[in-house]
């Protein structure tokens, strides 16, 4: 009996304090009112774009070496997000001292950037310059310093996963061209409109099949940025500031000897592991288990209106990039007349062979990463 008042005083308590927290219909209508207010002021395009016919989708590829660059280029991707890993790190593992500028990674990545531009010279390709998803100042001011010459040089861009850097690149560069990384973390046409200055937007890999459908029903050339999809790669799941060799059992306190060429990984209690590996700037990027893979759903992308397709290489091998540019090269020939997901199977068999983890259609069939 006692238990049973003190249940019902609980909820009775509970129910009192729900409702007075509780809009009122008036509140609720001046909300509504608010918002359509708000979305209607929006700078993305007023009406749906049904009557856009959709032609093939270009291939990207986002590589950290200049191996995998080229080879992703001699395989005939058509866009290449290049961020170049370096051998200097900015290390403080363990440490509170100021970094001396001698441990700058900057003058080595803008070398290999430069290289890389230079070995490309007069290609047709797309090649931009991919910065850090979370940039130091001290990068950001060196790298709009040597922008100038870049562009001299053939890049055909950047890609950066912060609005305010891009609002910041387009002050500074309004030639540019800017493309929106994964980081923007964009999910429907109101955030997408929101930035209508770049060049493209990688849309949020949390987005499923119909989601995307939704958003890219919205393209409209020249008035919005063209939508790209990344449909092969570890994802990236965390970003930390913490140097995970630092803390390591029998480690020697540092991510220095650390090689791009190694595997890292993180294995949990159920034997998945999970990808790492510290940028030069020691934070730690941690990725997902298995590869996403949306090749047998190359037809339905082409069909929303997404304009390119991402096959994510960071950290793989030439031989990896060449298969897989060329395995969805053949996807997207397969899409101009399918006949359905079983002649896409020996596709999908083949890029489950060389994928790392497995492979996964991750949220965008509504499945967990």
């Amino acid at each position: 009996m006692l238990n049973q008042l003190r249940r019902d005083l609980i909820l009775g308590a509970e129910s009192a304090i729900v409702s007075s927290w509780r809009p009122s219909p008036d509140e609720i209508l001046s909300a509504e009112k608010k918002a359509e207010s708000i979305i209607d002021s929006c700078p993305a395009i007023a009406a749906k774009n049904p009557a856009r016919s959709y032609g093939p989708i270009n291939i990207s590829v986002y590589a950290n070496s200049a191996e995998v660059a080229v080879a992703a280029l001699d395989a005939g991707c058509d866009r290449l997000y290049f961020e170049p890993g370096t051998h200097s790190k900015a290390c403080q593992c363990r440490t509170t001292t100021i970094v001396s500028q001698g441990t700058d990674p900057f003058p080595e990545i803008c070398g290999k950037v430069e290289d890389l531009l230079v070995l490309m010279a007069g290609s047709r390709q797309q090649i931009f310059w991919k910065w850090p998803s979370i940039p130091d100042r001290n990068f950001i001011d060196q790298s709009l310093e040597i922008l100038s010459e870049l562009q001299k040089t053939g890049i055909s861009g950047i890609m950066v996963d912060s609005a305010g850097l891009a609002a910041e690149v387009r002050r500074l560069f309004p030639a540019l061209r800017i493309c929106g990384g994964a980081g923007l973390n964009i999910f429907n046409h109101v955030a997408a409109g929101s930035l209508p200055g770049l060049f493209s937007i990688t849309l949020s890999p949390e987005l499923s099949n119909d989601d995307i459908a939704a958003v890219a029903t919205w393209f409209c050339p020249g008035k919005t940025p063209a939508f790209e999809v990344i449909v092969q790669g570890n994802l990236e799941v965390l970003n930390s500031r913490d140097c995970i060799p630092a803390g390591m059992p029998n480690g020697n306190g540092s991510c220095d000897r650390l090689s791009e060429r190694h595997f890292q990984g993180l294995q949990d209690s159920t034997g998945r592991v999970f990808p790492f590996y510290v940028d030069p700037w020691c934070q730690t990027h941690i990725c997902n288990s298995s590869e996403i893979c949306l090749i047998d759903s190359i037809p339905g992308l082409i069909n929303s209106g997404i304009s390119s397709v991402a096959i994510d290489a960071r950290h793989k091998t030439p031989a990896y990039v060449k298969e897989m540019v060329s395995l969805y090269r053949e996807a997207i020939r397969r899409s101009i007349d399918p006949l359905g997901q079983e002649q896409f199977i020996d596709l999908l068999t083949a890029v489950k062979k060389i994928s790392l983890g497995g492979i996964t259609s991750a949220s965008f069939r509504g499945n967990l990463v």
